[in-house]
């Protein structure tokens, strides 16, 4: 088998990607720009009827159900001492309980 040349070789894959970038390039145009025939004619419809609004009668107010599970609103703050050898005194703590915790 016969050896290319340096030069030639270059040419031919000078050559080779020029081709390759043309054909690239000449499919986005065609992507691009639709053809005349391409794009379709608008044809006469008719149009919809114009929607009226409709009236909604306002709610009614209605009572709050009871809750069945706590009737307690408020929930409760217990305030202790924590001694521990991390501090040199007694720590103050106060824990916050939710409405009917019962621990």
């Amino acid at each position: 088998m016969a050896r290319l040349s340096p030069t030639v070789f270059r040419t031919f894959i000078v050559a080779a990607f020029g081709l390759f970038a043309l054909s690239a390039c000449s499919g986005t145009q065609a992507a691009l720009a639709p053809s005349p025939s391409a794009v379709p004619e608008p044809s006469p419809t008719a149009l919809p009827p114009t929607l009226q609004p409709t009236v909604e009668p306002p709610p009614t107010p209605t009572e709050a159900p009871t809750p069945a599970g706590c009737p307690e609103i408020h929930g409760r703050i217990e305030i202790t001492e924590l001694t521990t050898s991390l501090v040199a005194g007694p720590l103050e703590v106060r824990v916050d309980f939710p409405p009917c915790y019962d621990p």
